[in-house]
């Protein structure tokens, strides 16, 4: 039997920033990966890698881009994309289906978060392709998402996966996590089946960022439609601790923070959450500090 303080679900851009944000506040960690080691990444691997958040202007992005010379933001018009502005996107796509709560914490924590990427050794780049066009001599940046990740997904995740290996966090392939444990209604850890093995994992905290049933042809196909079966998807979802979280009936409110009386959730402490062009709503659960758990 081995013993986490936290034990997160997933090896993609939530689960390792969940990772490494554990760990750094102290947090002794194990990072469950379903696929191989030479599959890890999930679909944040595939990704473009433009990422949105609110920021004020061509200063804030400087900020996290200090390659960008005076000369070439001498070039650049970068309007304000504020809190308000990416809540309300973030209503209309969802049609208003979005967590109040939950998207506001999304929102107000979309900057520091990329910050705090980039101390993690995340390097970003201007979406000049897709965000931009050029009048008057200048580019001029539009929609909210003028910022990716340099490789896209790929450096993503090379520069997540050395930071983890930096940070000492444990990394267990071809990990499958099946259940979760309870105790007085307290989640307490997971079984995680590696190849013939079942194993025992006792944690302090859960972090689920294992996705949901994209990885699943006949659940695609059965949910989604027929042409969705055949979606290429880095996904390696562990769908059976997914559906036993469904189980237990966990609200919204249950993952803001940690801050509910119900000593049930233990999962999801992190919150801080990133949309992604290409992942629509990545929980990228890091949140705050580890002590908020």
């Amino acid at each position: 039997m081995a013993k986490y303080d936290v034990v997160v679900v997933g090896a993609g851009n939530a689960a390792l920033c969940a990772a490494i944000s554990a760990k750094e506040n102290g947090a002794s960690v194990l990072i469950l990966e379903k696929g191989p080691e030479h599959k890890r990444g999930g679909n944040s691997y595939f990704t473009d890698g433009a990422i949105r958040f609110a920021y004020n202007d061509l200063s804030d992005i400087r900020r996290i881009m200090p390659s960008l010379t005076d000369e070439e933001a001498g070039k650049i018009v970068m309007p304000e994309y504020s809190d308000s502005d990416y809540y309300n996107d973030l209503m209309r796509v969802t049609e208003g289906q979005s967590h109040p709560e939950l998207a506001n914490q999304l929102v107000s924590k979309s900057y520091e978060t990329i910050v705090w990427m980039k101390e993690q050794g995340v390097e970003f780049e201007l979406n000049y392709d897709n965000q931009s066009f050029k009048k008057d001599d200048k580019i001029h940046f539009w929609g909210g998402l003028p910022v990716k990740t340099k490789e896209k997904g790929i450096g993503l995740m090379k520069a997540l996966f050395q930071r983890a290996k930096e940070a000492g966090i444990d990394i267990w392939y071809e990990a499958q996590a099946t259940k979760l444990l309870t105790e007085d209604s307290r989640i307490t850890g997971a079984v995680v089946q590696q190849k013939e093995k079942e194993l025992i994992v006792e944690a302090n905290s859960v972090v689920l960022a294992c996705g949901s049933f994209e990885a699943n042809k006949e659940m695609r196909s059965r949910n989604l439609g027929p042409e969705w079966k055949q979606l290429l998807s880095g996904a390696q979802n562990s769908i059976q601790v997914t559906e036993s979280i469904w189980r237990l009936r966990l609200e919204p409110k249950h993952l803001v923070n940690g801050q509910d009386a119900t000593p049930l959730v233990q999962t999801i402490m992190f919150q801080r959450s990133v949309i992604s062009q290409s992942q629509a709503i990545s929980s990228r659960s890091i949140h705050t500090r580890l002590e908020s758990c």
